[in-house]
């Protein structure tokens, strides 16, 4: 089955200590990526080198400067410059599971009107030579927010618009919200789509304030869409000439 071209974006910062699995996990995908975009967003010259090195050869490769500003940036950067009608991302310390993309894809074929599917996340801490998960007692699969298990559609961002560059944490809550309270379908597959490194130099290890205060104001926004759509839907039914009950 011929499937629509996808385009994959993955924001790089720092050397990308785990970016060679990253990459193979991309090179396993029983569907290909059309192209792979990474964006500099403070990149040292290892992950360069570890790029062209490693980067799937079936995939057009393209490195485009950053605004170097945070993920949400980032990501938009690669979004205006992506061609493929599919959208996926991977963070370089991430890695998807063999068959997340056919999986994807062959539900978004099967399901025209969905704008996004996803899928659950496994949290795993420990690693083999290749990067694969080996299962631990403090792993575990839950539904859970992140960019790295989605397969969206280009339209979804044509529609909803780019990510939120004032969020420098939980631009993914905030997109994912307002896809929500747009009413636009979107579905989760009941298995695990991305399998998220835990380890102690990512952005979320350190739990910071500004983390919980981007999540707040995520929340809180869509809590906003939603009381001014319960107001439309009030006055229009005040206004409307249905006969008043007896």
């Amino acid at each position: 089955m011929q499937f629509e071209p996808i385009s994959a974006i993955m924001p790089i910062k720092g050397g990308g200590a785990f970016l060679r699995s990253a990459l193979a996990s991309i090179a396993r995908q029983t569907v290909p990526v059309m192209e792979l975009l990474f964006i500099d967003d403070g990149m040292d010259p290892s992950a360069h080198a570890i790029i062209a090195t490693s980067a799937p050869p079936a995939a057009k490769t393209v490195v485009l400067p950053g605004p170097r500003s945070g993920p949400a940036s980032a990501r938009n950067c690669g979004l205006r410059a992506a061609r493929g009608a599919l959208i996926a991302f991977l963070d370089d310390d991430d890695v998807w599971p063999d068959d997340k993309l056919e999986r994807q894809c062959r539900y978004l074929a099967d399901h025209p009107d969905v704008l996004a599917v996803g899928g659950r996340i496994y949290w795993f801490h420990d690693w083999d030579e290749d990067g694969r998960p080996c299962p631990t007692a403090e792993d575990k699969s839950i539904v859970h927010v992140n960019l790295g298990a989605i397969l969206a559609r280009r339209a979804a961002f044509d529609r909803l618009g780019l990510f939120d560059e004032e969020f420098l944490y939980s631009e993914d809550v905030d997109f994912f919200l307002r896809m929500v309270d747009s009413g636009w379908p979107f579905a989760l597959i009941d298995d695990n789509m991305l399998y998220y490194r835990r380890h102690a130099h990512s952005m979320t290890a350190r739990g910071s304030e500004r983390e919980m205060i981007d999540f707040r104001r995520a929340l809180f926004s869509s809590l906003k869409r939603r009381k001014g759509k319960l107001a439309r839907k009030l006055e229009e039914f005040l206004v409307s000439d249905r006969p008043p009950r007896p």
